[in-house]
């Protein structure tokens, strides 16, 4: 017997007119089951600077609407057209145009292609799942890149900037649990969950070519003035690694501390990853971290209170974590 939803309640960007953007409740259809594709009903979903960005109508990526925001969804396979994942299966999907280019995580249910989908334990939580999210595996990937840059626990300390962010937040964390000496450099939140070394403001733009050295590795969330300054005052040999563009995607910056001091820069982009490493990451991140330790920086909160949430990201007042419940899945 097929599964027919009535009705699929999802949160989308419409655009009225030129430069003119609204996040409505619409009732969204659903696309047409054929091969390789599975209809799944979504539990819990995350709200993402992704998300504001695409209301504000400066994500780059959206080009048609309306576009149903949410770039991360857990939820059941209700039906399905490829065997390797059955109804009843428990799944999650992380980026991947989901929420951009396809239909987002923000709706009641969903059919997905199954290329991305990876397959959740039954031991492990929707919550914890979402709690995660692309802002936890990117800052996943950021921490194996810093192990596999073998830098020594006791060389120094890491420098995370937009730390108040859920990349930079479970970044902390993560390091936290390593023993790494961390820094958070950012507007304002406490951090007594990650225990950094100290919190210090936002970064100051500066026209000096380089600056007395600091970290050994820097995980930037920002881009701009942030990332110009941390490489500046980088360690010779350490590894900045830049995993965002709030603040601007401009580099104003002399290739000094590359050539003098051997700094690395390094991009990291969930989207570039294989399904099999994401896992991986995912696994990382539950075999040190629980939902105990999401607490402090996790809210979860109902599909109606999703607009609320959106201006408060767009505002730049919104910090760490925040899970959205879409349906109650007996």
């Amino acid at each position: 017997m097929k599964f027919f939803p009535h009705g699929n309640l999802s949160w989308a960007v419409t655009q009225n007119s030129p430069g003119l953007y609204e996040l409505l409740c619409i009732d969204s259809p659903i696309d047409k089951l054929i091969s390789g594709k599975v209809l799944i009903q979504i539990e819990y979903s995350s709200l993402n600077y992704k998300d504001a960005l695409s209301v504000l109508g400066k994500n780059g990526e959206t080009r048609d609407y309306p576009q149903i925001i949410g770039i991360d969804l857990v939820g059941i396979v209700k039906e399905s057209y490829d065997p390797k994942f059955k109804a009843g299966t428990k799944v999650a999907r992380f980026s991947r145009g989901l929420g951009t280019t396809s239909g987002g995580g923000m709706a009641h249910f969903i059919t997905s292609d199954t290329e991305h989908l990876i397959r959740i334990p039954e031991s492990t939580s929707p919550q914890l799942v979402m709690a995660i999210g692309t802002a936890g595996l990117t800052a996943a990937a950021c921490v194996a890149q810093i192990l596999k840059e073998q830098v020594d626990p006791g060389s120094g300390s890491i420098l995370i900037t937009g730390a108040g962010g859920g990349v930079g937040k479970i970044a902390l964390l993560m390091l936290s649990k390593l023993g790494y000496k961390t820094v958070a450099a950012t507007r304002g939140g406490t951090f007594t969950e990650s225990n950094p070394q100290r919190v210090i403001p936002p970064l100051k733009p500066t026209n000096f070519q380089m600056l007395p050295e600091k970290w050994v590795a820097v995980i930037d969330t920002l881009g701009g003035n942030s990332l110009a300054t941390a490489i500046k005052s980088t360690q010779r040999g350490g590894a900045v690694i830049s995993v965002g563009n709030i603040e601007s995607s401009n580099l104003n910056l002399n290739i000094s501390p590359f050539v003098l001091r051997g700094v690395k820069l390094i991009g990291i982009n969930l989207d570039l990853y294989k399904r099999e490493e994401i896992e991986k990451f995912l696994v990382g991140i539950t075999s040190i971290l629980n939902m105990e330790d999401f607490t402090g920086i996790t809210r979860i909160i109902e599909f109606d209170d999703v607009p609320y949430f959106v201006n408060l990201m767009s505002q730049g007042k919104h910090s760490g974590r925040t899970v959205v419940k879409i349906s109650s899945i007996s």
